[in-house]
């Protein structure tokens, strides 16, 4: 499958967002499509002045996706099903509201054409479609699978895993008898997925996660780093898992898999000022201390002692500047 950017899916989502306030012109009036939609076509709200007016014939770029919360959803969708991370956020009630929009979206033009994201080849389509059966694979753990979405997480092609559907050795793919078309339960599912290639999962440990390594890297100030320590301190403390915003990856009864065997702050046994110091930015740089707290957040010791210091001597320099 060739994977598309979020660029072109969020152009793709202007298309939809526009066809909306088509249906909605249809429905109600001029003023109630332009104020949904966030801008107008320069007509007047006469019948006769909006026979053959479209939303849709505008350019798209004129959609200002910020006003819209399903432009949000659609984003997180997008990493969670690609690039997954320990940092994602997508919940349950998520995935439904994404479902809900996709299947409420208009099919029909207005003279009947098929809408071009509408479908299998629809990029928003794809990213629900993906979003979902990962929620299925990783978090709800049950369920069965299609040919379509099996493909999604594997990357790999829909005609790839029929053949792997209708292959009866132990390498195969078994298949739910008497359910069409053709699914594949969660038990056989998951294990087929772990070993192709294509399948990204969601990474177990801080150290996995490649989104976590970016924004270590893109820290430049001791307060970025404090809060990414606060962030995967909370991964990594159980008692921390029921709510997001301290570090939960709960979503419904289920949950990601966390290995916690790094301990966290806790482990090291420090002083509370110690913790505070690190957590609010204030810290000396200590490169054993650093090399400690890199051990028990499970991140690579000499990347993270570096960013420490690195980011400990742009605040003393800064702080030195403003007292000169």
């Amino acid at each position: 499958m060739n994977r598309f950017t979020k660029d072109a899916m969020r152009d793709e989502l202007r298309s939809i967002l526009t066809c909306q306030a088509d249906h909605i012109l249809i429905t109600a009036n001029y003023e109630a499509a332009e104020s949904f939609i966030g801008f107008g076509v320069g007509l007047s709200a006469s019948y006769e002045s909006m026979k053959d007016t479209s939303f849709m014939t505008n350019e798209h770029n004129e959609v200002d996706l910020s006003r819209f919360h399903i432009s949000g959803l659609l984003d997180e969708a997008y990493d969670f099903a690609w690039t997954p991370s320990l940092f994602d956020s997508l919940e349950e009630s998520d995935i439904r509201k994404l479902i809900a929009f996709m299947n409420g979206i208009p099919r029909l033009g207005l003279y009947g054409e098929l809408h071009s994201f509408v479908g299998d080849n629809g990029l928003c389509q794809t990213v629900v479609d993906t979003a979902y059966a990962r929620w299925k694979i990783e978090m709800d753990r049950t369920g069965t699978f299609t040919a379509r979405e099996l493909a999604l997480l594997a990357n790999m092609s829909e005609g790839a895993v029929r053949n792997a559907m209708s292959d009866k050795s132990a390498a195969g793919l078994r298949v739910v008898t008497g359910v069409k078309p053709a699914q594949v339960d969660w038990a056989d599912a998951h294990p087929w997925l772990l070993a192709r290639r294509g399948f990204v999962p969601t990474p177990t440990r801080p150290g996995q996660d490649g989104v976590l390594k970016e924004r270590l890297a893109a820290v430049r100030t001791t307060k970025e780093l404090g809060q990414l320590i606060y962030v995967i301190n909370n991964i990594l403390d159980d008692e921390h898992k029921h709510n997001f915003e301290e570090g939960s990856f709960s979503t419904g009864s289920s949950e990601f898999e966390v290995d916690r065997s790094s301990g966290g702050l806790p482990a090291l046994g420090w002083p509370q000022d110690d913790y505070d110091a690190w957590i609010n930015g204030t810290y000396e740089f200590d490169a054993r201390k650093a090399t400690e707290l890199a051990k028990a957040l499970d991140l690579d010791g000499p990347t993270f002692a570096a960013k420490a210091l690195e980011a400990s001597l742009r605040r003393d320099a800064e702080t030195e500047g403003d007292r000169s």
